[in-house]
């Protein structure tokens, strides 16, 4: 049962992104206009994993510099 969950999983996240391959300005436009599961979907098949450094004591507002994301290739 995992296994056919991880199966099913990868084909509905690569079904979501088959429109946009090669057209990433098509994907840039349609993005605020998808579903959140189309997103999470999209957004699952692009990224391998994203790692968050460790914050700076006393600042409480969000520094894009301490997020790394590691693509899938």
């Amino acid at each position: 049962i995992d296994a056919s969950r991880k199966a099913l999983a990868k084909l509905s996240r690569t079904a979501a992104i088959d429109p946009y391959v090669g057209h990433s300005d098509d994907l840039r436009a349609a993005w605020g206009g998808l579903t959140l599961n189309e997103q999470r979907s999209i957004a699952g098949s692009l990224v391998d994993r994203v790692t968050v450094g460790p914050a700076v004591r006393g600042r409480a507002v969000f520094d894009p510099s301490r997020v790394a994301v590691l693509w899938r290739l």
